[in-house]
Order: structure tokens, then sequence, then C-alpha cells
């Protein structure tokens, strides 16, 4: 083989390479179609009001295009609109606002969700959450999931009866709560301050009750347990976790017992009985 035909060789191949080259086309990625996000005006303590406001981004034209705020059941709607359908132009934006109230304290996730139709006729749907940490006196908003507070294999079998009966004669610090009780609350109780009457309940959970007989009322549940040592309060204080209806700044054994959360498992009885007294 000669020299000038080891070139035309050398050329064809580079030749056939490009022409190769030329038909192999780069893959596109497609750019989402709509965005969602969810922005909520304040941070709500129990019984508060906040509004959440929704709004959804097209990159192109998204017809038919639906979303919605959906609420857990720590948050109830006060006004406004939690869902919203219609067509959206390529680069444009549509709002939708409510009101809504919290009315449970606990760790919740409010998500906003967006769907619309591709060209293809296959559904594209899109999510956004805000998280709500909520306690009966603070609460604390974020775009992320807080942090588990405890490990979750740090739960207590609570077992409760719950006694519907008259204080004895000689007891003058307790009456009777009126009705009948539908649940027995989750509290855990700290000192606000290095006081006697410093004492503050904070309500963390509830366990629902069932009537056994006229008399007595009993219900289970497993609940997580409280971290020893926590910001605030300071850690110094000692915190107790109990359960039953809390008197106004001590812990009331008749009416809200203790319980141990070094056991997996604890049984408890409590008076329906509301404590009149106060340690000042």
């Amino acid at each position: 083989m000669n020299k000038n035909v080891k070139i035309i060789l050398v050329l064809s191949a580079v030749l056939i390479a490009v022409i190769l080259a030329g038909c192999v086309k780069e893959k596109v990625v497609p750019s989402a179609p709509i965005e969602v996000y969810l922005a909520i005006s304040n941070a709500p303590a129990l019984n508060q009001t906040a509004e959440l406001t929704c709004t959804i981004t097209s990159h192109e034209d998204a017809p038919n295009t639906t979303a919605q705020i959906k609420l857990p059941e720590g948050f109830e709607l006060i006004s406004g609109d939690l869902k919203w359908k219609g067509d959206l132009e390529k680069n444009s934006q549509k709002s939708f606002k409510a009101t809504v109230k919290s009315v449970k304290t606990g760790n919740w996730a409010i998500e906003a969700i967006a769907e619309t139709k591709l060209k293809d006729g296959e559904s594209y749907s899109v999510v956004d959450y805000i998280y709500v940490v909520l306690g009966n006196v603070t609460a604390s908003v974020s775009k992320t999931p807080p942090p588990t507070p405890f490990p979750a294999e740090n739960e207590v079998l609570v077992r409760v009866f719950v006694e519907i009966d008259e204080p004895p004669s000689t007891d003058y610090i307790h009456e009777p709560l009126s009705g009948v009780p539908k649940y027995a609350g989750v509290y855990k109780f700290y000192f606000k301050d290095k006081c006697p009457g410093c004492g503050v309940f904070e309500k963390i959970d509830e366990i629902p009750l069932k009537k056994l007989r006229e008399s007595l009322f009993y219900g289970e549940k497993r609940v997580r347990g409280i971290n020893a040592t926590i910001s605030e309060p300071p850690s110094w204080k000692d915190i107790s976790f109990c359960v039953g209806y809390p008197s106004t700044n001590f812990i009331d054994e008749d009416t809200c017992a203790k319980i141990d959360q070094s056991k997996e498992e604890w049984n408890i009885t409590v008076h329906y009985w509301k404590t009149t007294v106060a340690i000042p």
C-alpha cells in the first residue's frame, strides 16, 4: 500500500466519523413546565391566625392547571381559598391566598401541590411545604423539616384510666369537672423561673378515651418522650412528663400523674377533677 492510498483511507475514516457524529443528537432535558411556592405571613401560636399564599409559576403554556393547599389537622380554614384552577400562559404567575387558624399543638406540614397537563397528555405535578412547630405560646415555621427532637424508639405506651367521682368530703382543693372526658392531655411541665409558683404546663399530645362503665374511661397511646435537656427553658430546669388534667402551676398527682420515661409501658389512674388552688 503506497503513501497516497494510506492518506485517502485516513481521510475517509475521519469523514465517516464526522458524518456519524453529526447524526447523534444531544439529549435535551426539558425544564419544569410549572413551579409552586407556598409562603406564610407569620408563625401562629395556638389559636392564632396566619395568611398562606400559594404561587404557581409557568415556564410554558399550562392550560387546565390546578393547585391546592392541604391543611393538616392542626389548622383550619378561616377565609379565602384552598384551591385554584385555570390556564397559565408562558412565563406568568398566579397566586391565591387563605387565612388559617392554628387549633392543635404539634409538628405540622402544610402542603401545596400544583398539576398541569403536558403536550403528550401526561400529567406533571410539583409540591412545596411549610413546616410548623406549634406550641401553646410560641410557634416556628421553616421550609425544611424540623429535626427530630428525640429518637423514635424513645416512646412510652401510656395506659390511662380516668375515674368520674366526687372528691372526698375532707378534700378542699378539688372539684369535679363538668361533662364527660373525651381525652386525657399529655403535658410537659417545667419551671420558667427559680420560684415554686413558676411552673408551666405545655400540652404536647392527647390520648382519646372510651367509656368502660358509667364512672370509668380508658385510653392508651404510644407517646414520644421529652428530651431531658432543651435550650428553652434552660437545661438546668427539671422537665416532667405527665398525663391527665393539670392544675395551674404544680403537678397534682390526683389529676395529672407523672410518667416514667425510662419505661416502655406505664399505667396511671387520674380523677376527672379540677384543682382549685395554685402555688403562690
